[in-house]
């Protein structure tokens, strides 16, 4: 888990790229997320507080708008895994998947660009659409790296070379 960081909310209007090597073991589990959960130090109340660590940390559900999440499932007859990388403004969820393999490493770049999702697998495009979230998906949740929220959907497998720009890419970058 990352702290909030006001950088990585990507707004409509805003191009990003998200791009890592996975080699999945589990064909489901959140690989990124800045969705779902915020960290806040609850006030002291105001009598005497004599328990040690009142002002701890946290942890509780934020708004439905976020800027992205990259997630794992497994869909339809016969079970397919796919990637999916979505966001959502809290009205309208924009959303796209493609199929990837457990067992073998594979580089992948979830791209806004232009007003379009895009996923590539070893720098090919695998699916591209429409992003159609047209309110704010800014959030002050937390970011999250192979869990959505540190409550659940935990990702099993290796995940590496981490990098969020904030610019969609070329082919060559």
């Amino acid at each position: 888990v990352a702290p909030h960081n006001e950088t990585y909310n990507f707004n409509p209007g805003e191009d990003f790229t998200i791009s890592f090597y996975v080699n999945p073991i589990s064909a489901s589990g959140y690989l990124i997320s800045k969705s779902t959960t915020k960290t806040l130090i609850k006030s002291p109340v105001n009598s005497q507080i004599y328990t040690t660590g009142s002002s701890q940390p946290t942890d509780v559900k934020d708004v439905d708008s976020y800027p992205f999440e990259v997630f794992m499932k497994k869909t339809g007859t016969p079970p397919q895994r796919n990637i999916h990388f979505r966001r959502s403004d809290g009205d309208i969820v924009s959303e796209i998947s493609c199929s990837i393999t457990t067992g073998s490493r594979v580089t992948i770049t979830c791209m806004r660009s232009a007003s379009r999702l895009e996923i590539y697998k070893n720098g090919i495009l695998q699916v591209s659409s429409s992003d159609n979230t047209v309110g704010n998906t800014k959030n002050n949740s937390n970011l999250y790296i192979g869990s959505k929220g540190e409550i659940g959907n935990y990702f099993t497998g290796s995940l590496s070379r981490l990098h969020i720009f904030n610019s969609s890419r070329t082919n060559e970058q």
